[in-house]
């Protein structure tokens, strides 16, 4: 064969090889190039519907920016106030914070067989004796430096924050600081210094209503710390209702807004702002959304390819947020509804709303019993040295059947002696009857018994 016809036989004989390797090769070119130009395409897509929907957001008066969110920080003077505070509790002694368990387990109220903690300092009266005096001693500094840090309406403090949120190590500093208060108080009302327990109840309540923490997380310990406050006005009442005055003022104010402030749609609008900071925008595999440093994770996110379901997220708890804001308990039928919709659904939706009723039911449990714990307090004020009336004042917190929480019914059980409850999580009025364990009650109960009353506690007081 001749060299030139050879050649070009042997050149004509691989041209569709060398010419389909090279379209392949440029199709991988252009695939390389195009996959990710695609995947920022839509990530761009997806962040102009966030920011729509952020907008929207903002236009109802329920904005997700971080400034309208997060407390402002407290003037420097007040902040160091506070960590002082916080700091003393922090350092209590171990008998000193058994001695604040007693409360916390309402052994005070119960024969000491059935505390749990601090079992060992009732057994033993010297040493709890020198526990009180310790406490006494290491929380005297808690006073009037602590009240004027809660003027303001909330307590803007310097913790870290991931996504908006605080860790879950420094919202329990601020529990221990409430149960020392009340604690305090209960132990004040025992050795006849009302004075004292009443401000520190009414502080102890303000605290609580101050921390007004952006996540579902600082919403369900501020419910939990709301019926800790509850919970103390009740034992304190034992000794008597708060003498008039300014200390009786702030305790009424304190618990009225803790009755009336939206703070669930507060809380549902910082985990939309955890959501926008925290879970990356950019499409990857399956992983687990862990946070280093933080307590705040996402779970049920799992083995999801959790960037692809951060809009889905965003969705849901926008309209969570708007139904939120509703009175509580037409918002917790709303959620509810919503709740239901998404766990007919599958995927994301269906894991993130699994807790919700859960959330709700404790919420408005609390509600109602910070709602007794002021009428309480009305008629024991009332009552005085006198007797307890035969009937409710109709009404006595504004509408008796008010949407933020279940209506309260009242019993006289002797002349210094009654009970309020409403119904329970079953919905059925069971008249105030309750099993010998009052956490297990089908009804919701909290028991008025002022000094004189079989079973109460106090006594004659003595002046401050």
């Amino acid at each position: 064969m001749p060299a030139d016809e050879g050649g070009e036989g042997r050149l004509g004989g691989r041209a569709p090889l060398i010419g389909c390797g090279g379209v392949f090769a440029v199709l991988a070119l252009l695939g390389f190039g195009v996959a990710p130009y695609a995947k920022l395409r839509a990530v761009e897509e997806q962040r102009a519907v966030e920011l729509h929907l952020e907008a929207e957001l903002a236009e109802q008066g329920l904005s997700v920016d971080a400034a309208a969110l997060i407390p402002a920080a407290l003037p420097s003077e007040d902040l160091a106030r506070v960590t002082d505070a916080l700091a003393i509790v922090e350092g209590l002694s171990a008998d000193e914070k058994e001695l604040i368990k007693l409360y916390w387990n309402g052994a005070f109220a119960r024969p000491p067989d059935a505390v749990e903690a601090g079992a060992h300092l009732l057994a033993q009266p010297r040493r709890l004796g020198r526990a009180k005096a310790a406490l006494r001693a290491s929380l005297a500094p808690i006073g009037s430096a602590l009240d004027l840090a809660l003027r303001h309406e909330s307590l803007g403090l310097d913790f870290e924050r991931v996504g908006g949120m605080v860790q879950l190590e420094d919202l329990f500093r601020v529990r221990d600081l409430i149960l020392a208060l009340c604690g305090r108080a209960v132990l004040a009302q025992q050795e006849g210094r009302p004075r004292q327990a009443w401000a520190d109840l009414a502080r102890a309540a303000e605290v609580v209503i101050a921390l007004r923490e952006p996540s579902l997380v600082g919403f369900n310990l501020r419910v939990a710390w709301g019926a800790f406050v509850a919970e103390a006005v009740g034992a304190a009442l034992g000794w008597g209702p708060p003498p008039e005055g300014p200390v009786r003022a702030r305790l009424h104010a304190a618990l009225e807004r803790f009755d009336h402030e939206p703070e669930l749609s507060h809380a549902m609008r910082g985990v939309v702002l955890f959501v926008l900071d925290c879970v990356p925008a950019q499409r990857a595999e399956g992983q687990e959304l862990w946070l280093d440093d933080s307590d705040y994770q996402l779970p049920f996110l799992g083995d999801l390819k959790w960037s692809e379901h951060r809009l889905e997220l965003l969705r849901f708890f926008a309209e969570a947020t708007r139904v939120a804001r509703l009175p509580f308990l037409e918002a917790r039928d709303g959620l509810a509804a919503l709740e239901e919709r998404a766990l007919r659904g599958g995927g994301l939706s269906r894991q993130s709303f699994a807790q919700f009723s859960v959330i709700l039911d404790l919420a408005l449990r609390t509600r109602s019993q910070v709602r007794m714990a002021r009428t309480a307090l009305y008629l024991a004020e009332a009552a005085g040295a006198g007797e307890l009336p035969h009937d409710l004042p109709d009404p006595l917190l504004g509408d008796p059947g008010s949407r933020a929480s279940r209506p309260i019914q009242w019993r006289r059980l002797g002349p210094r002696h009654g009970r309020l409850w409403c119904v329970g999580a079953n919905g059925s009025d069971e008249g105030g009857e309750r099993a010998k364990d009052p956490r297990e009650g089908p009804d919701q109960v909290f028991e008025v018994r002022l000094p004189g009353a079989p079973g109460a506690r106090g006594g004659a007081t003595k002046a401050d």
